[in-house]
């Protein structure tokens, strides 16, 4: 799953009907690896596919299996470094259920993770690797 952030740290996300739960979603653009590819490759295949967005620069963060109690699929964290953007210039896939996109700060998209407005584990979860990469690259100032 791709991280996109801005240089001023909005992130971009996309509102996508999910079959399963018959249900619009916020989410992070995702997509499965394609052979041979890479997952810095998927993420910016997927970025462009879903948004038309080219990608600055990529960089995996880590590798999750997030319910390895019951299936052992593996997702990846690729942060994705994207161009300050107008949202309302992207080229959104519909046909793949798409009809929104938009681009939050670090404490909005902290308010729709709290109040469900973000319901996406996987993207709550790349949320999550993320702050903690950058916290971790910041350093947290503590001993």
């Amino acid at each position: 799953m791709t991280i996109p952030v801005t240089p001023s740290e909005r992130y971009l996300l996309i509102k996508v009907y999910r079959h399963p739960v018959k249900s619009y979603m916020w989410e992070f653009p995702a997509g499965l690896i394609e052979d041979g590819e890479t997952p810095e490759e998927t993420g910016k295949r997927e970025l462009i596919e879903e948004t038309g967005i080219a990608s600055i620069r990529t960089k995996l963060l880590g590798s999750q299996t997030p319910i390895s109690g019951f299936v052992g699929d593996t997702f990846h964290s690729v942060l994705v470094e994207i161009p300050e953007i107008d949202p309302n210039d992207l080229k959104l896939q519909g046909e793949e259920g798409i009809v929104d996109a938009k681009l939050v700060t670090r404490s909005q998209v902290s308010a729709m993770a709290a109040s469900q407005e973000i319901e996406d584990g996987v993207t709550l979860m790349c949320l999550a690797r993320y702050w903690a990469y950058k916290e971790s690259e910041q350093g947290s100032g503590e001993e």
